[in-house]
């Protein structure tokens, strides 16, 4: 028998630049950067704390996010 270790995928927020910011109402445009490291990515989710605000389910990942206070 062989055990194989794969890591699981890992995913980056790549837009919003870390540190950006605002004026309101904002729009905002949301990507990720997903390594699927041998897994089978279905979507990507973005949230605001608990909140989904939106998914997309195929590469490149992005979303905007409008009308932000």
């Amino acid at each position: 028998m062989s055990v194989t270790n794969v890591p699981p995928p890992t995913i980056a927020l790549t837009s919003p630049a870390d540190g950006a910011s605002y004026g309101a109402p904002a729009t905002i445009n949301l990507a990720a950067s997903v390594n699927a490291n041998g897994h089978t990515i279905s979507k990507a989710q973005f949230y605001a704390g608990t909140n989904l605000l939106a998914e997309d389910v195929s590469s490149p990942y992005a979303a905007t996010w409008t009308n932000v206070a």
